[in-house]
Protein backbone atom coordinates (compact mmCIF):
# COMPACT_ATOMS: atom_id res chain seq x y z
CA UNK A 1 0.00 0.00 0.00
CA UNK A 2 1.28 3.54 -0.62
CA UNK A 3 1.89 5.65 2.25
CA UNK A 4 2.58 9.08 0.70
CA UNK A 5 -1.43 10.20 0.57
CA UNK A 6 -1.65 9.43 3.87
CA UNK A 7 1.33 10.99 4.86
CA UNK A 8 0.51 14.32 2.76
CA UNK A 9 -2.48 14.42 4.60
CA UNK A 10 -1.42 13.76 7.88
CA UNK A 11 1.30 16.49 7.58
CA UNK A 12 -1.30 18.89 6.42
CA UNK A 13 -4.07 18.60 9.51
CA UNK A 14 -1.38 18.28 11.91
CA UNK A 15 -0.49 21.66 10.31
CA UNK A 16 -3.88 23.05 10.52
CA UNK A 17 -4.48 21.91 14.29
CA UNK A 18 -1.34 23.32 14.83
CA UNK A 19 -1.92 26.55 12.90
CA UNK A 20 -5.61 27.02 14.39
CA UNK A 21 -4.20 26.92 17.99
CA UNK A 22 -1.59 29.61 16.99
CA UNK A 23 1.26 26.89 18.42
CA UNK A 24 2.97 27.92 15.54
CA UNK A 25 3.46 30.09 12.21
CA UNK A 26 2.92 30.03 8.32
CA UNK A 27 6.79 30.50 8.31
CA UNK A 28 7.34 27.23 10.78
CA UNK A 29 4.91 25.36 8.32
CA UNK A 30 7.63 26.61 5.10
CA UNK A 31 10.58 26.00 6.75
CA UNK A 32 9.39 22.40 7.82
CA UNK A 33 8.39 22.03 4.44
CA UNK A 34 11.55 22.60 2.84
CA UNK A 35 13.41 20.10 5.17
CA UNK A 36 14.18 16.32 3.11
CA UNK A 37 13.06 14.57 6.13
CA UNK A 38 10.12 16.35 8.09
CA UNK A 39 9.64 13.97 11.26
CA UNK A 40 6.27 13.10 9.63
CA UNK A 41 5.62 9.13 8.70
CA UNK A 42 2.82 6.90 8.60
CA UNK A 43 2.86 3.27 9.92
CA UNK A 44 0.89 1.13 7.26
CA UNK A 45 0.60 -1.67 9.47
CA UNK A 46 -1.04 -0.22 12.78
CA UNK A 47 -4.69 -0.43 12.12
CA UNK A 48 -7.51 0.54 14.13
CA UNK A 49 -11.42 -1.20 13.55
CA UNK A 50 -14.31 1.48 13.53
CA UNK A 51 -14.97 2.15 17.35
CA UNK A 52 -12.18 0.75 18.64
CA UNK A 53 -11.92 3.16 21.79
CA UNK A 54 -9.06 1.42 23.77
CA UNK A 55 -6.83 1.72 20.70
CA UNK A 56 -7.90 5.05 19.61
CA UNK A 57 -6.94 5.78 23.37
CA UNK A 58 -3.28 3.60 23.08
CA UNK A 59 -2.69 5.81 19.35
CA UNK A 60 -2.74 9.19 21.01
CA UNK A 61 -1.50 8.11 24.37
CA UNK A 62 1.79 6.86 21.74
CA UNK A 63 1.54 10.46 19.83
CA UNK A 64 1.38 12.83 23.23
CA UNK A 65 4.39 11.19 24.68
CA UNK A 66 7.44 12.83 24.79
CA UNK A 67 9.87 11.89 22.03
Amino acid sequence: MATEPFLNLWEQEVFALLLAEGKITNEVVANIGSWKHSGFSVDPSVRLEAGDRDGIQRLIQYFLRCP
